[in-house]
């Protein structure tokens, strides 16, 4: 949750003061954690949490 909160400060803060890099970065972190916390909201939500990961796992070894 920590992650989309300092994406979110980042937009803010940098977005007032015109540093637009940092405000890109601000996005590019509320997108991408919201998107991971939303994948392991639905993966959790569906009861396959454990499948998913033994196969990311599997990938990784």
């Amino acid at each position: 949750m920590a992650g989309p909160m300092l994406g979110a400060w980042l937009v803010w803060e940098c977005g007032l003061a015109k540093d637009w890099p940092m405000t890109g970065l601000g996005l590019l972190m509320v997108g991408c954690y919201s998107g991971l916390l939303a994948l392991v909201t639905v993966k959790w939500w569906d009861g396959c949490w454990a499948e998913f990961c033994d196969s990311v796992w599997s990938y990784v070894e």
